[in-house]
């Protein structure tokens, strides 16, 4: 019996990975090939997927976490997904790593703190997630938030000419990189947390569930209201940077409404969202990918399409995606990856 309820809650967790992956793919090629204007509802919808990567990372966390293996196990994993985000800042942008503090950093970063108190009771670790979430608004009147930042290209040729201090900027790390660890640290962390007490939360789901509708309505409503002068930072579309008090309660309750809905066995287990859930199953890998397929192909293009050749052009984008993700599966079900080093595989995303 627990190993089903196991399997349905990973089918759930590959399925809103999955959902994230889509909705990136959109939001991450938009700088590069849609023209503007670009609609409200679209950015909006754009803000959803990082969030809820951060979010299902320290949901995950607490699902993967077995007190049969220590916690030198998920500082590993951090560190290899950190190895990660710097292939990709390297590799991929040619940029120094660590400067724009991308999710994955944050992901990796949110590894390590959700270790560090995962021993801690629920009540603790709320205070320090609200102190990641409530600090960061506190401290943008504290400290100028930075909009516009550099990303400090690869100089292999002169490093001379390479400013490393831009790796060692803590204000990115902590207020205005991409992604910095407030707020979206106390995210990570109210993901373990939600899965710690999915039971209890799992009893009051459908109770809860109309006035959590009526809650995201209202919160939508503020979002709406304060979208349009938002600027979009570097030509990528999200609203949250930074981050406003409306946005995060509109992503939490937008958070209890998706998984009410997946409250129910027969959902979980369905073909449909087992077969969809492939790319969640190989985030990893299909994120490289992706960067990739940006990077190298649609930067280079860098023509603006009106919507529907966009909309086209990420529907095979995705379908691709797909594929490499399904080809991966049946790799490492034939074994024909076994020669490739395991540091290697860990840092691509492969098993």
């Amino acid at each position: 019996m627990l190993k089903t309820i196991e399997s349905n809650r990973l089918t759930k967790i590959d399925f809103f990975r999955s959902l994230a992956i889509v909705i990136m793919i959109f939001a991450n090629s938009s700088p590069y090939i849609f023209q503007e204007p670009h609609p409200i509802w679209f950015r909006l919808l754009c803000s959803i997927a990082a969030p809820l990567f951060i979010f299902l990372s320290g949901y995950s966390f607490h699902l993967s976490f077995r007190k049969d293996k220590n916690k030198k196990h998920k500082y590993t994993q951090a560190f290899y997904l950190l190895l990660s985000a710097i292939f990709i800042d390297t590799v991929v942008w040619q940029i120094l790593p660590f400067q724009t503090f991308d999710v994955l950093y944050l992901i990796a970063f949110g590894i390590l703190i959700n270790t560090l108190i995962f021993d801690f009771n629920v009540i603790i670790k709320l205070s320090i997630a609200s102190i990641f979430i409530l600090g960061s608004f506190c401290l943008k009147f504290l400290v100028a938030y930075r909009f516009n930042i550099y990303d400090q290209p690869i100089n292999i040729i002169s490093l001379k000419q390479i400013n490393f201090s831009s790796i060692f900027d803590a204000k990115r790390w902590l207020i205005d990189g991409w992604f910095p660890l407030f707020p979206w640290t106390g995210v990570a962390i109210l993901g373990q947390i939600f899965y710690q007490k999915i039971d209890i939360i799992n009893k009051y789901m459908t109770i809860l569930k109309w006035p959590t509708l009526f809650a995201l309505s209202f919160f939508l409503y503020l979002v709406l209201q304060t979208i349009s002068p938002i600027p979009e930072r570097d030509g990528y579309l999200e609203i949250f940077y930074p981050p406003s008090p409306y946005f995060i309660c509109f992503f939490l309750t937008l958070i209890f409404l998706l998984f009410s809905f997946f409250n129910n066995s027969k959902l979980n287990g369905h073909r449909f969202f087992i077969f969809l859930g492939i790319l969640g199953r190989k985030s990893m890998f299909i994120y490289i990918y992706h960067a990739f397929i940006i990077a190298y192909i649609l930067a280079s293009f860098a023509k603006p399409m009106r919507p529907l050749l966009f909309l086209i052009v990420n529907f095979i984008f995705i379908l691709s995606a797909f594929a490499m993700a399904y080809l991966l599966e049946k790799i490492e079900k034939n074994k024909l990856v076994e020669f490739v080093p395991k540091s290697i595989k860990k840092i691509l995303g492969i098993r």
